[in-house]
């Protein structure tokens, strides 16, 4: 290795040598072959007037090569001057040939030397490149907090990173690569199955993965499938979102509980309002002669006392999630990717003019949510038949609380006296949903009023701003 290393960097030297010094060097040479040959007057030695070519070739071009070739060929000629013209000619011109031909030789061969290095180069940038690109996207895999995978034909895991392997409940000495894919996350191995027809096939899904603990997760995963010159591929992105179901239910459950007791509430106080008309009725009777000792009279006045009771037990909502912030910029950006879609597919005009930066306000996103919504199906009810349908979200911040106007070019409502009322008479569903939204916000310490305008509806959402 180190004498093919040596004569490597001996024949780099003579390649890349000054086109002077390789002169110098084809000229010395040419003496030497000139007086060798002169010393040797019985033996032709013609042939080594082809070493002097060889640096030459290299710093000239072509017409150049020709013209030295001439003269290698003359000098080596003296030899055999004196035989006949016929002979003289064709040595001269077989050595003319040889020569020639040697340096063109050379120029070739330094010309593919030449594409070689290039290409030789342009590979060691290019495998240098690849390394930089996959060690990047190797610290990138295993840096991700999403679980990366890709996985054979027969559903068995080729590579995997860290968050997979926390993902699966892999201890540090437990061997990643080899194992099956349908015992942790059996939707990739279905996927494959299914997918054996087609050359890519690219999807979501959630589903139920298990660890090695026999622990039940679920999973969202984004894969896809490719091909290869080894068989069919799958590369995905699965990310562990049992915590977060579960806070969703939770939060669900409990926004499911608070919008019962008010509608129980509500419920109750209209019940209250009939007991105390049936109250009245019974104190009237009750002084009317003929009443006064029925036994079945007294027993309906303890019902009409037992169902007053019942009634009046407070169930509204209580301020008792006051103290739970949220962020409010998250929530109307949620807001906003669902309400924008169907205001579009409705024809409408919906205009955003909210802030990018908000502060954190009291109350639950669920509860929030679902007040903001209420009003949103109000206004799409309300311009279904208006020739112009716009809806405008503005919002306004203040030292104490957060003001969300929501105005809609419906015709407006002409009688607003009983507007929050529950199961207000008039309305096109139950008529709860400004009850509700209103019990909603100021459970929070917020509130929800209506505010008359020139044209359309607005109502306007107030929320408090949490002080940190």
């Amino acid at each position: 290795m180190r004498e093919r290393h040596s004569s490597g960097s001996a024949l780099e030297k003579l390649i890349n040598a000054p086109k002077w010094a390789l002169l110098v060097c084809s000229g010395l040479l040419l003496v030497t072959a000139a007086l060798v040959d002169r010393s040797m007057q019985d033996v032709s030695l013609g042939v080594i007037f082809v070493i002097p070519m060889l640096p030459a070739a290299i710093a000239m071009n072509r017409w150049q090569i020709i013209s030295f070739a001439f003269v290698l060929a003359w000098l080596s000629s003296t030899s055999f001057r004196n035989l006949p013209t016929t002979d003289y000619v064709s040595r001269f011109a077989l050595r003319l040939l040889a020569n020639s031909t040697t340096g063109f030789l050379i120029v070739e061969l330094m010309r593919n030397r030449r594409l070689i290095l290039g290409h030789t180069s342009q590979l060691e940038e290019q495998v240098a490149l690849r390394e930089e690109a996959e060690s990047h996207l190797r610290s990138l895999a295993e840096s991700s907090p999403a679980a990366i995978v890709t996985v054979g034909e027969d559903a068995s895991i080729l590579s995997g990173n860290r968050a997979l392997r926390e993902m699966l409940g892999l201890g540090p000495g437990h061997k990643l690569e080899g194992l099956n894919i349908r015992d942790y996350l059996p939707v990739l191995a279905d996927a494959l199955r299914f997918a054996a027809d087609s050359p890519a096939f690219r999807t979501a899904a959630q589903c139920q993965g298990r660890k090695v603990t026999g622990e039940l997760f679920v999973a969202q995963i984004w894969f896809s499938t490719y091909q290869t010159p080894l068989g069919r591929r799958l590369a995905a992105i699965a990310v562990d979102i049992s915590e977060e179901i579960r806070e969703r239910e939770e939060q669900n459950l409990r926004q499911l509980l608070a919008n019962n007791r008010i509608v129980a509430g509500a419920v109750s106080h209209e019940i209250r309002n009939v007991c105390g008309a049936i109250g009245m009725v019974y104190s009237q009777l009750r002084t009317s002669p003929g009443w006064k000792d029925s036994e079945d009279f007294h027993a309906l006045g303890n019902l009409v006392g037992a169902l007053t009771q019942i009634a009046s037990t407070e169930l509204v909502a209580k301020a008792g999630n006051s103290k739970a912030q949220t962020d409010l910029s998250e929530v109307l950006s949620h807001f906003r990717i669902m309400i924008a879609p169907v205001w579009e597919e409705a024809g409408g005009d919906l205009a955003w003019d909210v802030p990018d930066h908000l502060p954190r306000v009291f109350g639950e996103s669920f509860g929030i949510l679902q007040a903001l919504l209420n009003l949103h199906q109000n206004s799409l009810r309300a311009t279904n038949n208006s020739p112009e349908r716009h809806l405008r979200f503005a919002l306004a911040v203040n030292h104490e609380s957060v003001r969300i106007a929501v105005t809609d070019s419906g015709p407006g409502i002409p009688d607003t006296k009983n507007l929050f009322e529950p199961f207000r008479a008039g309305s096109e569903q139950s008529g709860l949903g400004l009850y509700v939204s209103r019990a909603i916000l100021r459970s929070y310490g917020g509130d929800l009023r209506f505010e008359p305008v020139e044209r359309g509806c607005r109502f306007v959402a107030e929320l408090r701003i949490a002080k940190r």
